[in-house]
């Protein structure tokens, strides 16, 4: 019987993976020579591919040269022991991955803990047992193939809802299009069948006019989807830019409703950031609210924009949080929100405000979510590092000028 992921892309299989050409390597380090005698005999008898170092350093040196499957790693040696060895193999990003089983003398809890903190999966204590070490060696064998595999299976399904997305994308621009030159064509045809009627042919230009911008516009924001570079940083005022994405609702987007800020400690924090990009952001989201509450009467529409900083100190992120006491989301819409052309509204080319917003606040090296208040209406969370102004600290709050 065929699966759902038969039609995926097949990811190239791995070296040292299941049905890989070459048996697993396995690095063995010990400065001890019938050690390594021993364990390479064994690891031979397995069908496996032993390489040798004799200290720290050289195993490091030949992880980074030959990039084993495993690492059976002797912690007391000269030079360099096993202890510093583990963590510079885990401090580089080629040597990361590789599963490292520390073997030593020392019995005690501290020395296992001491080796399980720099980075080891296993850790055995010697006189070391063959049988049982090749049990632990193909254990992390198993776990790493594992591990690959699903590494594998989330690039296929992110490809697969890639090529879903850009499905949809196509469909639904063709769709649009289609139906806003059916419109055009509509208007031309009504022109011709009274040519001097004056009044007719203006209203059917304004009208043509009106469908060739709504092209226009469908295509810039779907170029604007095509493009991955971040937009170039600045010193800027989150005040500053809330109150112009505030003004432009309140003036461009005629919003009657209750529209509210809430920046607390904020109030006064400059970052850099693009503000125009980031006010592009702000203002979708709130256009995307101010729809969700259009058909409120009691209470009133209201929409409230709150800040707080959140994270470590070396660390900190911006969020932003856009709250209307709307309906909620639609649950037909709920897993497919950020996905181009999908709306709840019928109008012609409706669907990219939330996609556009998302990929300009990824461009920005931030994320959102949209999800259900707890009580009622739904809330737009916008997380971007809070990457500090020139010249000043990380999360500068500065005294009113």
């Amino acid at each position: 019987m065929s699966s759902i992921f038969d039609h995926l892309p097949k990811p190239a299989t791995s070296p040292g993976a299941p049905g890989a050409a070459r048996p697993p390597r396995v690095l063995v380090v010990d400065d001890q020579p019938i050690n390594v005698k021993l364990l390479e005999r064994k690891l031979e008898r397995e069908g496996m591919l032993p390489l040798v170092a004799e200290n720290g350093r050289q195993c490091v040196e030949l992880a980074l040269a030959e990039r084993p499957d495993i690492i059976l790693l002797d912690v007391m040696m000269p030079e360099m022991d096993g202890i510093e060895a583990c963590r510079i193999l885990q401090e580089r990003p080629e040597t990361r991955e590789i599963p490292v089983i520390f073997i030593t003398a020392r019995a005690g809890k501290e020395g296992k803990l001491e080796g399980l903190g720099a980075g080891a999966v296993d850790y055995i204590v010697k006189p070391i047992d063959l049988d049982e070490t090749m049990a632990r060696v193909r254990t992390q064998l198993r776990v790493r193939d594992y591990h690959r595999e699903n590494l594998a299976l989330q690039q296929r399904l992110a490809e697969a809802r890639r090529q879903a997305m850009l499905g949809q994308l196509t469909l639904g621009l063709s769709h649009n299009l289609n139906n806003l030159l059916g419109i055009v064509v509509g208007y031309l045809d009504l022109m011709r069948t009274a040519p001097s009627n004056a009044p007719l042919v203006n209203r059917s230009i304004d009208g043509m006019d009106r469908g060739l911008r709504r092209i226009g516009n469908i295509i810039s924001q779907v170029l604007v989807l095509g493009e991955h570079t971040r937009p170039p940083l600045h010193d800027a005022s989150l005040r500053d830019i809330v109150r112009d994405a505030l003004e432009t609702m309140r003036t461009e987007k005629e919003y009657e409703g209750e529209l509210d800020s809430e920046l607390g400690e904020l109030e006064n924090l400059r970052l850099r950031t693009n503000a125009e990009t980031l006010k592009i952001v702000l203002v979708r989201l709130l256009s995307n609210a101010a729809d969700a509450t259009s058909r409120r009467i009691t209470p009133r529409a209201k929409i409230t924009l709150s800040a707080v900083a959140d994270g470590p100190s070396d660390a900190r992120r911006l969020i932003l949080r856009i709250r209307d006491n709307g309906p909620g989301i639609d649950p037909s819409v709920a897993d497919t929100l950020f996905e181009p052309f999908i709306s709840v509204k019928a109008d012609v080319g409706a669907g990219l405000g939330l996609p556009l917003a998302r990929h300009a606040v990824e461009r920005l090296g931030g994320t959102l979510a949209l999800s259900n208040a707890a009580d009622s209406g739904a809330v737009a969370t916008v997380s971007l590092p809070l990457l500090p102004a020139e010249n000043r600290p990380p999360v500068a709050l500065d005294a009113e000028e």
